[in-house]
């Protein structure tokens, strides 16, 4: 686990790590986030198995797999879905629409108490997937 780390308004950050639930597929981000978004849409939903979920959006470049990477799921034309194929836990979703963005779930996290959503989508199917 990182050391602390320390947030400014507009959602820079050192450095941040995630994993699975089990640990077998792990994650870091390097630089700033784009946008920490809470989304209601059904896409988020079925993924999750939660009536909302909290992600993160983060520039390619910017993050990167640690060790082995996940399963990819195409849940919709355009629109990668990962998660863990031993443990099944949901890691992150990349549409068409911001290809050079990945987005990761905050419950996946390390430290998921430090995100602060900044908007809200409550569209029946996101536009980002």
């Amino acid at each position: 686990m990182l050391g602390t780390t320390y947030w400014a308004s507009d959602l820079r950050r050192v450095s941040m790590r995630g994993h699975c639930l089990c640990g077998a597929i792990a994650f870091e981000v390097d630089g700033p986030a784009q946008a920490c978004v809470a989304c209601h849409c059904e896409s988020c939903r079925r993924q999750c198995s939660a009536p909302m979920t909290t992600y993160i959006g983060v520039l390619d470049g910017h993050w990167r797999w640690l060790g082995k990477p996940p399963k990819v799921f195409n849940s919709s034309p355009g629109v990668e879905r990962t998660f863990c194929d031993h443990c099944g836990s949901p890691l992150s979703f990349r549409s068409t629409n911001m290809s050079d963005v990945m987005h990761f779930f905050a419950a996946g996290m390390e430290e998921p108490e430090n995100l602060h959503p900044r908007c809200m989508s409550l569209l029946r199917r996101s536009s980002l997937g």
